[in-house]
């Protein structure tokens, strides 16, 4: 957002100089210093974020939240930006039409036709730029090893990027060979195999790195942040033992006893990755990876990570069944039914 306005952003949380469990610095008593409010990825927000980011806007303000309720819902409770742009009651704009820059990519086109539970076409009609990629394999361990080579040379060399900068690995479930766990150790053993060990071998220098678990507000570190492990600092003096991470140029000193939060993030589910955006996306969608848990709503996010190219490895029949199956879940929150009642003054 920075790059795009020119104008400095922040999180939702640094705006308002809230620590969960604690009182924020804005609310309705100190309201935010804007006349103009603009939330980026407002589909992530759950109720609570919602309503206390909306507390702390003036009176006189004016808010646009910029989303896309087709993504997954948020992590935590509600789905408010869903909610909004279903109940009707909120002026809503609909980005629906694909304009001529992206008319050519067949991610555009395949994200669409997702949404609308169709399989996406991949193969490159005349004037499509050939930025989908379906590479079907039945086996597991041959899903797995090209994968691995996807990532670590062939992606690499075609695209000019970095394999571990650059691409991301996504996956619906954590267990079984092609799950979240194998896919980092066998990433890992290929992209980092002589990283200094340490934690007992669980991390090791070089070590692209997910932050887990809670926020780390005071340190500036969030959930889904990718890190790199850069070092290991000796307590001495008056310098506590620290963990040296580095993420997007800036660099964090984590202290050892929070380093249980730090899980290998060459691959990632797709819950914790909704956030990212970056080149190459590689995303498992294969018969032994949790098919029964990819649903529509999940594809359609993985696929819409990458800006240069997605390749998904696996089976047409477990991207048919995901693209036609809408996630069921109810999130019981009234937000829609209550906006309704209240633009029609009930």
């Amino acid at each position: 957002m920075t790059e795009a306005s020119g104008f400095q952003a922040k999180t939702v949380h640094s705006a308002l100089g809230w620590v969960p469990g604690e009182a924020p610095e804005h609310d309705e008593d100190a309201p935010l210093p804007c006349d103009l409010l603009i939330v980026d990825e407002s589909s992530m927000a759950n109720l609570e974020l919602m309503v206390t980011l909306m507390r702390a806007v003036p009176q006189t303000a004016h808010v646009v939240l910029v989303g896309d309720a087709d993504q997954l819902a948020p992590v935590g409770a509600g789905k408010p930006f869903a909610d909004m742009v279903a109940s009707d009651a909120v002026p809503t704009a609909r980005l629906s039409h694909i304009f001529r820059q992206a008319a050519g990519s067949m991610i555009v086109q395949g994200a669409h036709a997702i949404r609308r539970g169709e399989v996406p076409e991949f193969r490159a009609g005349e004037d499509m730029r050939h930025d989908l990629f379906l590479m079907e394999r039945a086996d597991a361990r041959e899903a797995l090893a090209l994968i691995v080579e996807l990532v670590s040379e062939r992606l690499p060399k075609h695209y000019g990027v970095h394999p571990v900068d650059d691409i991301q690995v996504f996956a619906p479930v954590y267990r079984g060979e092609l799950g979240i766990d194998n896919l980092n150790r066998a990433l890992r053993d290929r992209l980092n195999p002589m990283g200094q060990p340490l934690k007992g071998g669980r991390l090791r220098l070089g070590d692209k790195l997910m932050m887990t678990g809670r926020n780390l507000h005071e340190l500036g570190l969030m959930n889904g942040t990718v890190l790199t492990l850069v070092d290991e600092i000796p307590g001495s003096g008056d310098d506590d033992p620290a963990l040296l991470l580095s993420s997007d140029e800036q660099v964090f000193r984590l202290p050892p006893e929070a380093s249980d939060s730090l899980q290998l993030g060459y691959a990632c589910s797709v819950h914790r990755g909704q956030g990212i955006e970056l080149p190459i996306a590689v995303i498992v969608a294969h018969q032994q990876a949790g098919a029964f848990f990819l649903r529509r709503e999940m594809l359609y996010t993985a696929v819409t990570r990458a800006k240069l190219a997605t390749v998904i490895v696996g089976t047409r029949d477990v991207i048919a069944r995901a693209a036609r199956t809408p996630d069921t879940d109810n999130r019981y929150s009234r937000l829609g039914e209550r906006l309704v009642a209240s633009a029609s003054g009930a």
